[in-house]
């Protein structure tokens, strides 16, 4: 009997693919015949036998941190030496496990469930039987490389092995598409919840010709190499709405089988038209870098990682599948919650109706409520108290119905540095000003990104079309913010940094209100230059406002 000889097998499978090594040590080693256990699996180290048959009893093993684009979190090296998991005896035998594994020279030791195996690289295997499971090698085993392999079937014990080589275990999907009902059809647009995650179904952009609107389908066909439920973007893309579901999430991954046509891929609203994965490989899109280790040539599986923060995930094609999307909550949180938010409309009155000049104020914010400036021309509507959560928020929002709001932080509790607010265009047109210029008038948010607004820059992070929950970046000083729209509404407000404000009327910042900021206001007539109530406008009612706080 050889290294390679192993015990039987039991009956019962428990759904599991550890371990993952998150709770070992970074950097523990063992050597053969050491001990360990990790996400409860009994783990014992062997020899190893090199492809001549001879035993090596030498090697050694070593808990290493990520490699990026290959697995997540901490793997285990395996330098000729052999890793043997009890599952049976443990927590249970496992059923259809996928693993990540990195083999860069030398031969592989395999026994599972009692059965045997020496090869050189994973795909040698790949759909044979070996101990009643079948190899699947989903992505990498050509040598040199990493990848993924899912043995099909009942895993009582497995033992693993390499020279230079690497073994991991995958957590559960925190996106899996089980929850939805098979069969189901999205169109686009149109919206569902999976897992907790806002989903948004858009119409697919193309290179050359107009967009097509197809639909989101829920299969089982394996055509992302997975198991059990996927989504078939046909003809349209998936917006993952992070940010207003479980909040921002970093080190993301998702699964795919691609198969013809081409792809629309965006992170936080940046949005690319690629015709295969690979040609995202290394780039940086959204403020996070694209990795695509295995996969991405056409016509294949494999599986992206995003190493970044994500607030929204856009990925659509049109023979594409996805499948398994596994993240990491943002430490810095944030999200749907409207945690530490400035402003999140909880204070006002559930049944609240306001009407173009009135006033109210929330969060210590003073609002004024103007007309709404649309392609036709000025139109009069209202706004009120909301809790639809349209905005992705919580509590209540504002809903703004052919009006536009004015929240004037320089006037009440200061002006703000880099501001991040939730809103939502439902339909219509919308607008939006910064530090009291003249609104913009736009179809949409997407179609402000970049744009600069009284000295501040707009940024659209996620969202941005009808029906979006979305997140706008608002970034520079914000003495006061204008947003409405037809039918829009706003939730949390967050920012950076405040400015404490100054003594209304004090304009040449002396401390005293007196007759040098009555010439500094005169001379401000008619413009925003001048304006202490954030109306947009130097006039009669900020020279009131002047007087009223005269003196030092």
């Amino acid at each position: 009997m050889t290294v390679l000889a192993a015990t039987g097998t039991l009956a019962s499978a428990a759904l599991a693919a550890p371990p993952t090594w998150e709770d070992a040590p970074l950097g523990a080693t063992f050597a053969t015949g050491n001990t360990t256990s990790s996400d409860g699996v009994n783990i014992v180290f062997d020899c190893f036998e090199w492809s001549t048959g001879t035993i090596f009893c030498g090697g050694s093993a070593r808990v290493e941190p990520q490699i990026a684009g290959c697995n997540a979190g901490q793997r285990i090296g395996l330098n000729n030496i052999n890793a043997t998991f009890d599952y049976a005896g443990s927590i249970g035998p496992v059923t259809d496990p996928i693993f990540n594994f990195g083999e860069y020279g030398g031969n592989i030791n395999l026994i599972l469930n009692g059965d045997a195996r020496n090869f050189d690289n994973f795909l040698d295997l790949d759909g044979t039987t070996v101990g009643g499971c079948v190899v699947r090698v989903l992505a990498g085993g050509t040598g040199g490389d990493c990848g993924k392999v899912q043995f099909e079937g009942v895993v009582d014990q497995l033992t693993v092995g390499g020279q230079e080589f690497w073994w991991d275990g995958t957590s559960d999907c925190d996106i899996s598409f089980e929850d939805l009902p098979l069969g189901a059809v999205f169109p686009a647009v149109s919206t569902f919840a999976t897992d907790g995650v806002p989903v948004t179904v858009r119409e697919l952009f193309n290179p050359s010709t107009p967009p097509t609107f197809g639909d989101a389908i829920v299969g089982n066909g394996g055509m992302a190499c997975g198991i059990g439920h996927e989504l078939w973007t046909n003809n349209c893309r998936a917006g993952f709405g992070f940010l207003s579901g479980p909040g921002p999430v970093q080190n993301l991954s998702f699964e795919f089988g691609e198969y013809g046509g081409h792809i629309n891929f965006a992170i936080n609203g940046d949005l690319r038209i690629v015709p295969n994965f690979r040609d995202l490989d290394g780039v940086t899109v959204g403020g996070a870098t694209i990795s695509v280790p295995s996969g991405g040539l056409g016509s294949d599986c494999g599986e992206v990682y995003v190493s970044g923060i994500v607030h929204e995930l856009e990925v659509g094609g049109q023979e594409l599948w996805i499948d398994c999307l596994r993240f990491e909550a943002d430490p810095d949180g944030g999200g749907g919650e409207c945690e530490d938010a400035l402003v999140d409309h909880a204070d006002l009155p559930l049944a609240g109706n306001w009407a173009v000049g009135d006033s109210l104020t929330t969060g210590g914010v003073h609002v004024s409520i103007f007309d709404f400036i649309s392609s036709s021309g000025p139109v009069f509507g209202n706004a009120l108290t909301s809790n639809s959560q349209l905005a992705c928020g919580d509590d209540l929002e504002l809903a703004t119905y052919n009006v536009h709001a004015t929240y004037d932080f320089a006037g009440s509790i200061g002006a703000l540095v880099n501001v991040t607010v939730q809103v939502s265009d439902q339909g219509g047109e919308i607008n939006l000003g910064v530090n009291g210029v003249p609104v913009s008038l736009a179809a949409d948010y997407a179609d402000l990104h970049g744009t600069t607004s009284g000295g501040a820059t707009i940024l659209v992070e996620s969202g941005g079309y009808d029906g979006d929950c979305t997140v706008l970046r608002i970034v520079g000083t914000v003495k006061s913010l204008t947003l409405g729209g037809q039918q829009h509404f706003i939730d949390c407000i967050w920012a950076d940094d405040i400015i404490p404000p100054a003594i209304p009327g004090d304009l040449n910042g002396d401390g005293c209100v007196d007759s040098a900021d009555v010439g500094i206001l005169l001379g401000y007539w008619g413009t925003p230059l001048g304006d202490l109530n954030g109306d947009g406008t130097t006039d009669a009612a900020d020279f009131g406002t002047l007087l009223g706080n005269w003196g030092c």
